[in-house]
């Protein structure tokens, strides 16, 4: 299970710009065991689509395409 999934500053670093590096980091958090995108929907008011993953955490990009926990 990941217990650490942001970095000391609280938030995913900001240099991760595709869902394939967002999850090549998250799988390196997670001691190595591979995190893997399980559904993606559409928040219907901001229209930003939404990951939930594996490890039970929903990820977006903000404003300033930045992933964040959903």
């Amino acid at each position: 299970m990941l217990l650490n999934y942001n970095d000391a500053a609280g938030k995913i670093p900001s240099g991760l710009i595709t869902i394939e590096e967002l999850l090549i980091h998250l799988s390196k958090l997670n001691n190595s065991i591979m995190v893997y995108v399980k559904e993606i929907y559409t928040n219907t008011i901001s229209g930003s689509k939404i990951y939930k993953m594996s490890n039970g955490i929903s990820y977006t990009k903000n404003k300033n395409k930045e992933w964040v926990i959903a």
